[in-house]
């Protein structure tokens, strides 16, 4: 059960957002992975000032996930703190994971069946970014469909 106050009178949109695996949707069933979507093609939701709209409800289904580990390439050492992205192959991203001291991320997004790309995103740390499999990408300039899926 979920509760949103505050909402002005009219119509409003509605989509999940969550970290626990799901897939997200907007209202009324219609999926919206990673939260890319556009909103307006939900069904509006007409909202009255000082009363509850209810039965507006989602049954999410549990999506897939990507893990990994980020290594030194020198050294083999874990590297902490470094984002991961998902993307698709038109670029947008759609789920990312974050290293944790292990080096190790998993997607906190679920994502239906199908080909991903995956970036490394170094925030400050003097390294390069890449795509997998070990293919350079400083700056995020080069094209998402040279990384391997």
């Amino acid at each position: 059960m979920y509760t949103t106050a505050g909402l002005p009178a009219g119509t409003c949109y509605v989509r999940t957002s969550n970290t626990a695996g799901f897939l997200d949707e907007l209202y009324n069933d219609l999926p919206c992975p990673g939260g890319r979507c556009s909103i307006t093609s939900g069904t509006g939701v007409s909202v009255t000032a000082g009363a509850t709209t209810s039965g507006i409800n989602f049954g999410l289904a549990v999506g897939g996930r990507v893990s990994g580990t980020v290594t030194d390439a020198a050294t083999g050492a874990p590297l902490a703190s470094v984002y991961v992205y998902v993307l698709n192959a038109s670029g947008s991203w759609l789920a990312y994971g974050y290293t944790n001291a292990s080096g190790v991320y998993t997607t906190q997004t679920g994502l239906p069946t199908g080909t991903y790309y995956a970036r490394t995103w170094f925030y400050n740390s003097g390294y390069l970014d890449e795509q997998y499999d070990n293919i350079p990408c400083p700056g995020w300039v080069c094209s998402v469909t040279t990384g391997r899926a």
